[in-house]
Order: structure tokens, then sequence, then C-alpha cells
């Protein structure tokens, strides 16, 4: 702030004004945008571990991203959002892509932003399938061995096996 003296001094702090020197001035506006900063994170239910993206997936993200941002525009529709997580090897239902928009206050439809993109992409996490419980289909009798059973499934299908097949399983 300039503030022409009556000694033609011309002063260029605040200390006059607002009782606060340059130094403190721009550490109270660092420190109001650093919680600011905080209080929006908190509002769009970001953690931490959301602003830290590898460099890896990061470019992973901007290749499928840049794929349907075809006029270089920055945005996409929310909608190529499921088809961007399919392409990184996830398998999530439409539920939870529903989901993981609507807790971004995100309609299909509307346009979202890299940093968006990437946000989502981050924090989904697929459900983890029970291998065990899997195997315990197939074992009928609790042995804990579904060779036989896997055989059955085989040629019940009209795959007939050969015995050297079902022996090399």
């Amino acid at each position: 702030a300039r503030v022409e003296s009556d000694s033609g001094v011309v002063d260029l702090s605040n200390k006059r004004r607002l009782g606060l020197s340059e130094l403190e001035c721009v550490q109270q506006m660092y420190d109001g945008v650093v919680h600011i900063l905080k209080l929006e994170k908190e509002l769009t239910g970001a953690k931490e571990s959301d602003t830290e993206v590898s460099r890896e997936n990061l470019s992973r993200y901007r290749e499928i991203f840049d794929l349907f941002d075809r006029r270089h525009e920055g945005c996409i529709t929310a909608d190529n959002f499921a088809v961007g997580i399919r392409s990184i090897g996830h398998n999530p239902t439409l539920a939870e892509i529903t989901g993981l928009l609507e807790k971004r206050g995100i309609s299909e439809g509307q346009q979202i932003d890299f940093r968006t993109f990437t946000m989502l992409l981050e924090s989904y996490e697929p459900k983890q399938v029970d291998i065990n419980k899997a195997f315990r289909t197939f074992d009928r009798n609790g042995d804990g061995f579904v060779i036989r059973r896997t055989e059955e499934m085989m040629t019940s299908r009209g795959n007939r096996s050969l015995d050297e097949e079902v022996e090399d399983m």
C-alpha cells in the first residue's frame, strides 16, 4: 500500500493503517491460504493420501484422461470416468461408480477436470475377493481338495478331459 505523507515520504508498509508490518501481512495471508486449502480438503472428503499420487500413476491417469479430452479443454464428462477406471484394471459396478461420483457431488454428464479425475481414481477401493470362499464352493466334503469337483465340472460341461490332463491338475 502506497501512502503519500505531508513530508513527501512514501510509506510502503501497512503498519500505519493496519498496525502490521509487511512480513506480518504476508504471514497472515499465507496462513489464511493454508487454512482455506485445509477446509477445501475437508469439504471434498479428500484425505492427505488423496493428494499424494505416484508419478507413475499420475502419468497413467493423464494418458487415460487425454484419450477422452480430445479437444484439450481440460475437462471430460463424468460418464467417461467409468471407462477410465476400467482401463486401469478395476471393474467397479455401476453402483460403485455412482457412489464415488455422488460422494464428490458429481452428477452424470457433469464435466470433471484432471484433478477430480485423479482424486476419483485414487479414492476407489476395490472389494477384496475372498479366495477361500471361492474354493469352499468347490470343496463339497470340506477336506481341502477341489480336484475331483473340478474334474466333475469339466466333464459335465462337455469337456472330456484326457486322463493325463486331469492328473496334471
